[in-house]
């Protein structure tokens, strides 16, 4: 049974249900210890549960060894960065041909479909790394000539195959181009995890050459197998999270190749892969506001956050204070949002405003170095969540009470009377293992901050894929 599998969604749902009943016994027979234990393991199981139910959705982690590394922490490696390989002129060799299908999954294409979505799974032939590529393209992109190109990288733990729809790209960018704000646009989006470990990022001596696999193989199979200009900057690399700090990391050490860089949520420093492991002295050439002034091409990058999302907050900070003429820089700070696909759709159309050298509808651009904080907070939220955990200790104190009252008076009720205990018990048996998964789903969002307002359940549930 593998992780990313029905089954183990199935059978966590199925224990889940199974222990809320014990739990619910337990509480009818008064016993109130086992219950508590009880609810506090049924917590524990609806998280299990809810990430199992993500996973599936998602299809972040498809091997028990890649769950093994994430949980432990054990999933890099300290390796010597190496130079990316020179850029080569043409790519009209038959290696870069790439036969690519169309993807038909109403899952994967998004509502409000417009346009051709297909994906390949194709060998680099520099980089050796063998990975899925998908790309969306404008309807007649067959006979268009000289098109944007937009790479857009996914974040970790994740992949790219619901880039698409979360980023409603499919209905966001014909729309634009109906409207004339952009030209005909492509947005390829490769995946960037060649084995179980996490995502390097650059290339790593002894590792999968993801960084040669990005800028070199990529480009040069976009360049063969679409009509794409040759313009720089016509050429943009993004990501969201840590596909965003990839991106910069990236772009950074390629701005032959991309004129423009699209950071959303992206961070300043290393936080996963073989980087991390990196001693200090060493680090410095993987951090994006350090490396950024050093680009001797003319660059411009677009960095946001929402929210509560302090390190893209961190990163808008450090990127205000650079002086660098060569390369302009717009800050995109939303007071409401947070680390989800709410915001991130919303700035990725924001972005093709400003490729355009437009300003976006309803846009909020400062680049103050001052760190800016959220106006509306998640207080609203957590004072919710105590409020319905002292409705559900209240609730289970007086049945507990009243249950007593009527044994100590002989009390027996009847047949129907006895099945509407059953049902109350089932209840605030449910009730509490949702309790105990609220607090333990607000510690874990603490550390990721993708809800930061009751608006950021919509992107949460289309995360768990209930919406």
């Amino acid at each position: 049974m593998k992780p990313n599998s029905f089954m183990l969604v199935l059978s966590a749902w199925a224990i889940f249900f199974l222990c809320v009943f014990f739990a619910a016994k337990m509480l009818k027979r008064r016993k109130v210890l086992k219950f508590s234990l009880l609810s506090v393991f049924t917590s524990v199981l609806l998280c299990v549960g809810i990430l199992a139910q993500i996973n599936m959705h998602g299809g972040y982690m498809k091997s028990w060894s890649e769950v093994k590394e994430f949980v432990s922490g054990s999933g890099t490696v300290q390796a010597k960065p190496v130079a990316l390989p020179p850029l080569l002129g043409n790519f009209e060799s038959d290696v870069y041909k790439a036969n690519f299908t169309e993807i038909t999954d109403p899952t994967l294409k998004g509502n409000n479909f417009s346009g051709s979505f297909m994906e390949t799974t194709w060998r680099g032939p520099q980089s050796k790394v063998e990975q899925k590529i998908r790309v969306w393209a404008p309807e007649g992109w067959q006979k268009m000539r000289d098109m944007n190109v937009i790479v857009m990288l996914h974040g970790f733990p994740s992949n790219p195959h619901l880039m698409s729809a979360n980023l409603q790209i499919p209905s966001t960018l014909p729309a634009l181009m109906k409207n004339s704000v952009t030209g005909p646009t492509i947005v390829v989006m490769p995946e960037l995890r060649p084995d179980s470990r996490e995502p390097d990022c650059v290339d790593l001596e002894g590792r999968p050459a993801v960084g040669t696999w990005v800028t070199r193989d990529v480009v040069g199979m976009i360049n063969r197998n679409f009509p794409v200009s040759h313009d720089r900057t016509k050429w943009s690399l993004g990501g969201i999270s840590a596909g965003g700090y990839c991106a910069g990391v990236l772009g950074a050490h390629s701005p032959e190749v991309f004129g423009n860089l699209l950071l959303l949520s992206g961070y300043d420093d290393p936080m996963f892969g073989g980087l991390k492991k990196l001693p200090p002295n060493k680090r410095s050439d993987f951090v994006i506001s350090k490396i950024l002034p050093k680009v001797e091409l003319p660059m411009r990058v677009l960095a946001s956050s929402s929210g509560n999302d302090v390190d893209a907050i961190k990163l808008l900070g450090r990127l205000a204070k650079i002086k660098a003429p060569q390369v302009q820089f717009e800050l995109d700070y939303g007071s409401h949002g947070g680390h989800n696909w709410a915001a991130w759709s919303e700035n990725f159309k924001d972005s093709i405003y400003w490729l355009e050298h437009k300003k976006a509808p309803n846009a909020s651009l400062k680049t103050a170095a001052a760190e800016p904080k959220s106006k509306y907070g998640i207080v609203p939220v957590y004072l919710t969540f105590a409020a319905y955990s002292l409705l559900i200790v209240l609730a289970v104190v007086l049945f507990h009470r009243r249950q007593r009252k009527q044994l100590d008076d002989g009390y027996t009720p009847s047949k129907a009377r006895n099945l509407g205990v059953w049902v109350l018990c089932l209840a605030l048996a449910l009730g509490a293992a949702v309790m105990g998964t609220l607090w333990l789903g607000s510690a874990i969002n603490l550390k990721m901050e993708t809800v930061q307002s009751f608006d950021d359940f919509a992107p949460l549930g289309r995360l768990i894929g209930i919406l």
